[in-house]
């Protein structure tokens, strides 16, 4: 996260700075992530709901917009259970959060509403904890892994929005985003958010 936040602040500035060329907007989204992890040694695979939102700031230019957006996609929690000695398991906890840019493209609105797609370049970071319990005889013996990982990653996002004046826009999407690799852990998200947009 600390990382994170410079990122967040020098490209908010460059954003803003564009602002007598475009419109500058705010936006606010929430709603649900799906966070897909795949094991590469074992082929596993665990997938898990959870709540995310997004900030953003960014310029519009009638056509097109850009914005630059913090995101948390939220946890992955899996636990694994059904091995030879009953009690033994092996949790995974995946977490997910990401500072990134944005380029829309708005369709022809209809009726107030207008369909728009959209592509993402994020700096994510992953957080991995694992944690295992195994039973040799009356003996249990316990273990964890933890890693960490900032990576780029790809998104692509499709959704539409209805002005209800020229300032206020409500907005909803669904978007697929590949965070990237921690570990040997490979992570996807796709989800769905509706929010709200400031148009200043």
């Amino acid at each position: 996260m600390k990382k994170l936040l410079p990122a967040l602040i020098i490209a908010s500035v460059s954003i803003t700075a564009t602002a007598n060329v475009g419109s500058p907007y705010v936006q606010g989204l929430v709603g649900t992530s799906k966070l897909d992890v795949k094991d590469d040694r074992s082929q596993k695979k665990a997938k898990d709901s959870d709540t995310a939102f997004s900030v953003a700031v960014g310029s519009d230019y009638g056509a097109t917009r850009y914005a630059l957006d913090y995101t948390h996609f939220g946890e992955l929690e899996h636990k694994e259970t059904g091995f030879d000695v009953a009690g033994d398991y092996r949790k995974t906890n995946v977490k997910a959060q990401s500072v990134g840019v944005s380029a829309f493209y708005d369709f022809t609105s209809v009726s107030g509403f207008t369909p728009y797609v959209g592509a993402r370049v994020g700096v994510n970071k992953l957080n991995l904890d694992i944690s295992n319990k195994a039973s040799v005889g009356a003996e249990s013996f316990f273990s964890s892994t933890t890693a960490k990982k900032t990576q780029v990653g790809l998104g692509a996002v499709a959704g539409v929005s209805y002005a209800i004046n020229p300032q206020w826009t409500i907005d909803g999407g669904v978007e697929y985003n590949h965070l990237g690799k921690v570990d040997n852990f490979k992570v996807k998200e796709y989800g769905g958010k509706i929010g709200v947009r400031y148009n200043f």
